[in-house]
């Protein structure tokens, strides 16, 4: 974690896993709610009356059910209301359904806030055609619906002289690149050896698509230590293959999981799991470069079902038998 950032610090300490998009959504609100200069900006580049922050209620993650709960919500009394909704990833129309909800909230508003705007943000900014249908199916005015791609909040928010704000704009930019390629990192940033736990679905993702997935925070590896567990005939559970990574990247579980054969396998887990089976929600990617390759020995973790990945090195792959012995770092 680069602690010369506050969102880096900041972004490690909110809630388990929240969805990088809620991530990024409540970083601008806090850019927005702090950096005049931005948010006059904002406000100019809608059309909507310039304000003082003072005036305005700016609030993230708002619940306005049973239309859903916003991203980032700015409304300024008999003046105007904005919702935000954004997306790490491209637009699929999938997302459109929820976008009607947003508009049809916004509707209802009119007699209390005379202009309204529902900004879509997502990856890549979209064709007019593309705005223009999304539109088209919102039943509001072409002013009323705006999209934009997260490099337009990097160019808003470059403007800006404020140490925080330049601060949110070299990690929204690192965000963005959400691949990076492991042998262009610096290696105080990537752990050696990265020992993941993996059930048979996993192993069964892993030998399809060569990815491992993690959830969002894991650290960047050279290499994933591969931890079979729920083996057969009672084996225990042990590290057995090493594999190479070659890249990382975030991604929905929807797509990781796409084409795979043990993709309802992993639905009914997450389904007991009490998890979202839509699997919508991002986690990490591991891309190998090549085929996993089998240890020489295997190392046994312990019982059936050890869970419990950690940092290694090579030093100990080699040299323990094992993982009870091994120095790691959970």
């Amino acid at each position: 974690m680069n602690i010369d950032n506050i969102f880096d610090f900041v972004q490690a300490r909110l809630p388990k896993n929240p969805r990088t998009e809620n991530r990024l959504s409540i970083s601008f609100g806090f850019i927005l709610h702090s950096d005049q200069q931005v948010f006059t900006e904002f406000l100019k580049e809608l059309k909507l009356p310039n304000s003082k922050i003072r005036d305005v209620r700016i609030r993230t993650q708002e619940s306005i059910e049973p239309y859903g709960i916003t991203d980032l919500m700015i409304r300024k009394q008999n003046e105007f209301m904005v919702i935000i909704e954004s997306k790490i990833i491209e637009h699929k129309p999938e997302y459109v359904s929820q976008l009607k909800n947003y508009a049809d909230f916004l509707l209802k508003q009119r007699a209390y806030f005379p202009n309204i705007r529902l900004v879509y943000v997502t990856k890549r900014d979209l064709t007019s055609e593309e705005t223009e249908s999304i539109q088209s199916e919102l039943k509001l005015e072409k002013t009323e619906f705006l999209t934009y791609s997260w490099q337009y909040l990097i160019d808003l928010s470059e403007k800006s002289t404020k140490k925080m704000t330049k601060m949110f704009n070299v990690w929204i930019g690192d965000m963005m690149n959400s691949i990076k390629k492991m042998d262009e990192q610096r290696i105080e940033d990537v752990v050696e050896v990265l020992a993941v736990y993996t059930k048979p679905m996993f192993f069964k993702l892993l030998k399809e698509k060569n990815i491992i997935v993690q959830n969002t925070g894991a650290a960047d590896a050279l290499y994933i230590a591969v931890i079979e567990t729920h083996r057969k005939n009672g084996l225990p559970s042990a590290i057995t293959h090493i594999c190479k990574v070659k890249e990382t990247k975030i991604e929905t579980a929807k797509e990781s999981w796409r084409g795979c054969k043990a993709k309802n396998e992993y639905i009914k887990w997450v389904k007991e799991e009490g998890w979202d089976s839509s699997l919508n929600w991002e986690h990490k990617v591991y891309v190998i470069d090549g085929e996993p390759r089998k240890l020489f020995r295997e190392i046994t973790m312990g019982g059936p079902k050890h869970q419990v990945s950690f940092k290694t090195t090579f030093r100990e792959l080699v040299s323990k038998e094992f993982g009870k012995d091994m120095n790691r770092d959970s």
